[in-house]
């Protein structure tokens, strides 16, 4: 599983992942999560438009089975969750892209995201998987019950 990967053939990332990569995942029938990160989707485009091409990307190459959602949002409400003499820099590094704050799919606009994936015509089973089903699929089968 790649829970927060998006497909390096469309913007060239370190975190994101190559075709080889995408094609174990499916071999293993497991998931990858397309991240809503902006500097992972382009330059700092995190565009619904941009966020389901990168869906489409995968799902045309591997299927809709391994694909899902993993925006990666974080709700940050002044609590100082960092341990001390954390160095934000250390985890984000500007050298590869991490300069001030990278915009971020907020989970507001899942409805623009289904909408989208059903006009790219895909059904209402691959778009279930999409938002939830696939990722639920691959823990149940990786995780004892």
């Amino acid at each position: 599983m790649f829970s927060h990967a998006n497909p390096k053939a469309l913007r060239n990332h370190g975190r994101n992942i190559a075709d080889d990569q995408i094609d174990a995942c499916a071999r293993t029938d497991g998931v990858i999560g397309i991240t809503g990160i902006g500097i992972f989707l382009g330059e700092d485009d995190n565009s619904t438009a941009t966020v389901l091409r990168h869906i489409d990307y995968v799902v045309q190459r591997i299927g809709a089975r391994h694909v899902g959602i993993g925006l990666d949002f974080v709700f940050r409400r002044g609590a100082d969750e960092y341990p001390p003499g954390f160095e934000p820099t250390d985890w984000w590094p500007p050298q590869h892209g991490y300069v001030g704050r990278s915009n971020f799919v907020e989970p507001e606009r899942m409805a623009a995201i289904t909408d989208g994936m059903l006009a790219l015509g895909y059904d209402d089973e691959a778009v279930r998987g999409i938002l939830g089903a696939n990722f639920l699929r691959a823990a149940e089968a990786t995780w004892p019950s």
